[in-house]
């Protein structure tokens, strides 16, 4: 390589960067048509990618729309006044692929508590937890009690 030239990226990197953005773009088409599920799926997916794809242009568009991500979640999870209650026994998430911090937030849903004060309580930065709380209502792992 001459000296000043840059290399292209990899192959693999210039696919990861445009799935990366193509789920960006699904989240915020789905967010503007009111598809909240979409939308929080859309951000999942992209958030995975730039956890396990290794690519540095991924992080950066990731990292860019975390507040795009976040209102994705907050619709998907609904009203923050209501009460989440669990809809399935805490013992099948591990088989749905939810970990410690999943069955931690359902042992706290006892249709008294908010979204909002589950979310303050959740031992978590608040992402996290709505992105958390997002994933349990597209598993139907949760249910939602009116205010």
């Amino acid at each position: 390589m001459v000296r000043g030239e840059q290399s292209s990226p990899p192959p693999h990197a210039t696919k990861l960067r445009a799935g990366a953005r193509g789920l960006v773009d699904e989240c915020r088409a789905a967010l503007e048509e009111g598809r909240a599920e979409s939308a929080a799926l859309a951000a999942e997916l992209a958030l995975q990618l730039g956890e396990h794809g290794g690519s540095p242009g991924v992080d950066g568009i990731v990292d860019s729309t975390r507040s795009l991500f976040e209102r994705a979640f907050c619709a998907c999870i609904g009203d923050m006044k209501c009460a989440p209650i669990g809809a399935m026994p805490s013992e099948e998430l591990a088989t749905r692929g939810f970990d410690h911090r999943a069955a931690f937030l359902m042992s706290r849903m006892d249709g008294m508590l908010s979204v909002g004060d589950l979310l303050d309580i959740a031992g978590m930065p608040r992402f996290d937890a709505l992105r958390l709380m997002a994933a349990l209502r597209r598993a139907q792992a949760v249910d939602m009690v009116p205010p």
